[in-house]
């Protein structure tokens, strides 16, 4: 009984461990952020449209914030490709991991913009996939 109970005491500290490692591991960017949703047709696509922004991050120096891939659901960036992988070549951090650690403190509900080329793309479902998903509403649509 006893080693049960050291058991689950281990296992909360470990989880309360990494739940703290995880908060702090993001710390904001004073140059900002760039998102953007990669709803332009199938893979070969999507990864034009990644590497543009990804180049486009870098010229503005902003970190990008990494969208998940379009397929019948979002794929996280990271489930495809290691996230890792991009930092040698510019500050970039999953869209998940933004929208959870850093978005509540730098982009709260209330002030959210978004911005699209052309605006009736926002209607489209692959746009309204990916908002719904991190839970991105925009105050001033």
């Amino acid at each position: 009984m006893n080693s049960l109970l050291i058991g689950i005491i281990i296992s909360l500290l470990l989880f309360v461990f990494q739940v703290r490692t995880n908060e702090e591991q993001y710390e904001i960017d004073p140059n900002g952020y760039i998102i953007f949703c990669l709803c332009m047709g199938r893979f070969g696509n999507q990864a034009e449209q990644f590497l543009g922004g990804l180049a486009f991050s870098k010229l503005i120096n902003r970190t990008l914030i990494v969208p998940p891939w379009r397929t019948y659901k979002n794929v996280p960036y990271s489930e495809w490709f290691q996230l890792e992988s991009l930092l040698s070549y510019h500050r970039v951090i999953d869209a998940q991991d933004f929208m959870e650690q850093l978005a509540p403190r730098i982009w709260p509900q209330e002030s959210r913009i978004g911005f699209c080329w052309l605006p009736a793309d926002k209607s489209k479902k692959d746009f309204l996939a990916i908002s719904s998903q991190y839970k991105i509403n925009f105050e001033n649509d």
